[in-house]
């Protein structure tokens, strides 16, 4: 007698102020995703790493973090409590110490601060998975989360490699979208990393540096991102002339991806999982972004 399909509504995941529980299925397919993003990366030739679940304040002051997205970063503090605190009305700011640490919004800030002051003699390819958070102005179930995990792949190098890599990740990404029935486009973005209403994002989208996979028209993915020198410069890493480096970066959000796959195959775990590990066979077969 066959098995019984596993399926889940992805749209009705349990959500507290972006705090989801995931059960079976959604575990199911968001382990087949970040299994297959990572089978990609180290094909490539990407080193898996383990970066700190917290970052400096002072490192991302650096990048313009807090003139740019303040109200995104959870800080880390410890508790300082008086006599007879019990918190029954919750952590008041009265009871926290100052602090130094954040919780990282992206899985690759943490990347380019581990190798500020490096000089390198070949470029750094890298791959991490992290739990990321970010303190939205509106939770939507696996959509929008104030936790979530994410997937990247990490280039520092020349131009030249950085531009290839973007390039790699482009083709495969989009390969991979390509054989499977999903309402997805690579799209222009701006910056993560810049003021979305600056200047500096502005140019991002016109010269097309960051583009994001929207699924449905409105809800990004993943993302294929290209620096430019702005963290070698920042995070002073220079290439082997001496130059600021210049780095990429891919990401793919875990619970975005689930939430698109589960909504694309009808809630049907069973067969996301095979539809994503076929295409992603048929786009290895195919050699894009190898």
């Amino acid at each position: 007698m066959p098995a019984t399909p596993t399926r889940v509504t992805a749209a009705s995941a349990p959500e507290s102020a972006g705090l989801p529980l995931l059960r079976g299925p959604e575990i199911t397919v968001l382990t087949a995703v970040d299994d297959l993003v990572l089978s990609w990366a180290r094909s490539i030739g990407a080193e898996p790493v383990g970066l700190p679940a917290m970052v400096e304040a002072h490192d991302l002051a650096k990048i313009d973090y807090f003139t740019n997205f303040p109200h995104l970063a959870h800080a880390v503090a410890t508790l300082a409590p008086a006599p007879g605190d019990g918190f029954e009305g919750g952590i008041r700011q009265e009871h926290l110490r100052p602090t130094s640490l954040v919780l990282p919004s992206a899985a690759c800030y943490g990347a380019y601060f581990a190798h500020s002051g490096a000089r390198l003699d070949r470029p750094v390819l890298l791959t991490t998975r992290a739990l990321c958070s970010r303190a939205e102005s509106y939770y939507e179930s696996l959509r929008r989360l104030r936790t979530f995990r994410m997937r990247e792949v990490i280039h520092i190098g020349t131009r030249g490699s950085a531009d290839d890599f973007a390039r790699r990740s482009k083709e495969w990404l989009t390969a991979l979208v390509s054989r499977l029935d999903l309402d997805a486009q690579l799209q222009p973005a701006s910056d993560p990393f810049f003021d979305a209403d600056g200047s500096r994002a502005v140019m991002q989208r016109l010269s097309k540096v960051k583009e994001e996979l929207v699924y449905g028209g409105d809800l990004a993915v993943s993302s294929v991102n290209l620096h430019r020198n702005f963290f070698g410069e920042r995070c002073d890493i220079r290439g082997p002339e001496g130059d600021f480096a210049y780095s990429a970066c891919f990401g793919a959000g875990l619970e975005r991806w689930t939430h698109m796959l589960l909504t694309a195959y009808q809630g049907d775990a069973e067969v996301a999982v095979r539809e994503l590990r076929r295409a992603g066979a048929e786009a290895a077969a195919a050699g894009t972004g190898s």
